[in-house]
Order: C-alpha cells, then sequence, then structure tokens
C-alpha cells in the first residue's frame, strides 16, 4: 500500500511512523505472514 493511501486510510500518524521507521532504516517487505501479525492493530481514531 502506497503511503498516501495508508495515510487516508488510517490518518496522517501513518506518515510520521514511515519517517521514523525509514530514517531508523528499519524495512522489511510485506508478506502476508508479517501483515497478518498486524490484523486489526491499526485502528482510525478520531481525536
Amino acid at each position: 500500500m502506497p503511503l498516501t493511501q495508508a495515510a487516508t486510510v488510517v490518518g496522517a500518524e501513518a506518515v510520521k511512523v514511515a519517517e521514523i521507521l525509514v530514517k531508523e532504516e528499519i524495512r522489511a517487505t510485506l508478506t502476508p505472514e508479517l501483515s497478518s501479525g498486524y490484523t486489526g492493530l491499526v485502528t482510525n481514531a478520531v481525536c
């Protein structure tokens, strides 16, 4: 999922998190196995 699409779905927090992960060089290809570990953890909270 492109970052702009992720930000549209879950909010601007996705961009902030992605920037930190890239800065710290924490990257991996998202496989179905990795994705399943995060299913349901991200919500679109309204502040």
